[in-house]
């Protein structure tokens, strides 16, 4: 027995250094992690392509020259528009800032005529002085933010060649580990390992799902106000929603922002339809991708989202909920496996 649970403490310091390795080499990792993800999203057309009759490399070719029309389609009509846009905000910061600031400044001779203490009245200046400071800074980060993507987008020329072999070769590769294993152990390795993908392919399938429904949803909101800049703000909302809970809010304060300059009824406009929108996706889409396919609390999704963003920024926020899931079927396993001996 004693033996069994000295293994413990040697699995989290295993689990601690990787965390460690992943850290260190995330930037060279991020081809292999968005690889995995499209791996993931195209392993259902690759199987039914197969089990028609076509090899697994002529599958997935198929399935590429298919992303490639769509790709082509992308470039043509989607691109223009959205470096057109980029261009268009980078020119008007200046004027929106100076609109924002001069709204905040409203609303602050609006609280002044008020019989309010000095105390809460200093506490408010000092409030609005802030949000005036994000805001106005806003607007450059987010084009900044807009162009480091699409730079880096094109610099991920690895993603396809790693895509190719991980749904080409990845059957092979399980075969392998399996067979490095005594027989008595691979029905359990086997089991866990099927978990841990029908996890993994739940969450990220549905995930993209909930990012292009959400994204295209919040560029329709935009474009039905009269606001600029819909194919962008949409994007941005989209990828917002590769964080769970907290990356929709994220997500939405470039249009909110862009809003509140426009109008103050535009701003209550766009609130109330993005409310409808995340009441919508909490009841319908959420629920599918998060709790059925991973079986975590929204509590303990909540506490891993902090982890994540604490130790690896964005790309710790991101992978959070899959790691945790991961991290959960094994600890299941491991206990099985020690009520079985």
């Amino acid at each position: 027995m004693g033996r069994h649970w000295i293994r413990w403490p040697a699995y989290g310091l295993l689990a601690a250094a990787l965390v460690g390795l992943v850290y260190y080499l995330r930037v060279v990792l991020l081809p292999f992690f968005l690889s995995l993800i499209l791996a993931y999203m195209l392993e259902p057309l690759v199987s039914r392509l197969t089990r028609r009759g076509l090899g697994r490399a002529g599958a997935i070719l198929a399935v590429y020259a298919v992303l490639a029309l769509l790709a082509a389609v992308v470039i043509a009509f989607v691109i223009p528009q959205l470096l057109a846009e980029l261009h268009q905000l980078a020119g008007e910061i200046p004027r929106h800032t100076r609109a924002l600031q001069n709204r905040l400044r409203e609303v602050q001779a609006g609280y002044h005529r008020l019989l309010l203490p000095d105390t809460v009245r200093q506490s408010i200046d000092d409030g609005l002085t802030r949000l005036e400071e994000r805001f106005t800074s806003l607007g450059t980060q987010v084009v900044e933010a807009a162009f480091n993507m699409m730079m880096g987008l094109f610099s991920l020329v690895l993603v396809p060649l790693l895509t190719y072999y991980m749904l080409k070769d990845g059957e092979r590769w399980k075969e392998q580990f399996m067979a490095w294993l005594p027989i008595t152990a691979r029905p359990g390795w086997l089991n866990l390992l099927r978990r841990i993908d029908r996890v993994l392919a739940g969450f990220v399938r549905g995930e993209l799902v909930i990012s292009a429904l959400m994204g295209a949803a919040v560029a329709l909101l935009v474009w039905a106000l009269g606001m600029p800049f819909a194919v962008l703000l949409g994007i941005f909302a989209g990828i917002g929603e590769f964080v769970p809970y907290v990356g929709p809010v994220v997500g939405a304060l470039p249009a909110l922002a862009i809003a509140a300059v426009q109008s103050p009824g535009t701003l209550v406009k766009l609130i109330i339809g993005l409310v409808i929108l995340n009441q919508v996706e909490q009841a319908l889409l959420v629920p599918r991708v998060f709790h059925h396919s991973t079986g975590l609390h929204p509590i303990v999704i909540v506490f891993v989202l902090l982890v994540g963003a604490q130790l690896l920024g964005l790309l710790g926020a991101i992978l959070a909920v899959p790691a945790a899931a991961i991290i959960r079927e094994i600890i299941c396993h491991m206990l099985r496996f020690r009520r079985r001996t």
